[in-house]
């Protein structure tokens, strides 16, 4: 391994399938490997840290791989009474990708005034599918295969206050 950046010197197998991760001496994760005037190796955990971990020639430094994922876009759809709106009236948590083969998580909690009546999805180029939610209000989709689009109908809760006096 030449002296400098690792991630920027490693050996590339992306040609076989697999993609740098990290590297490690000692279960630390490193980021440079550097020599003194004296000969001394020492590897950094910041390309542009002084000082560092004196390795001598009993040590590893240890390059993880993995194999290559692919990655699939995840878009989410909003409707309110019919009509496209450009965010989720409440709070939305959701991730703008996910690996194959995981399980995607995201969470819809409309506020005050909006309820959800729908919730659907599409995987890849398959049917549209509805999708409930557990009871924390977190919709799971498992074992990810392609690009996903949610979509989820809204309606706005028009709510009234009717008052009754009795009269003599």
């Amino acid at each position: 391994l030449p002296l400098g950046n690792i991630a920027a010197n490693k050996p590339d197998y992306t040609d076989e399938g697999y993609e740098f991760v990290d590297a490690r001496v000692d279960n630390t994760i490193i980021q440079a490997v550097a020599k003194d005037a004296d000969g001394t190796i020492y590897v950094t955990t910041t390309d542009n840290q002084v000082s560092g971990i004196k390795i001598d020639d009993s040590e590893d430094i240890v390059l993880n791989y993995r194999i290559i994922v692919p990655v699939y876009t995840v878009t989410y759809e909003f409707y309110i009474n019919g009509e496209a709106v450009d965010s989720f009236p409440g709070e939305f948590i959701g991730v703008e990708s996910v690996e194959e083969g995981d399980t995607l998580q995201f969470s819809a909690d409309p506020m005050a005034g909006y309820e959800i009546t729908n919730a659907t999805y599409t995987m890849g180029s398959g049917q549209e599918r509805e999708i409930e939610p557990d009871q924390n209000q977190i919709y799971s989709i498992v074992d990810v295969t392609g690009e996903l689009s949610i979509k989820f109908t809204i309606r706005e809760v028009i709510q009234y206050s009717i008052t009754l006096f009795q009269c003599s």
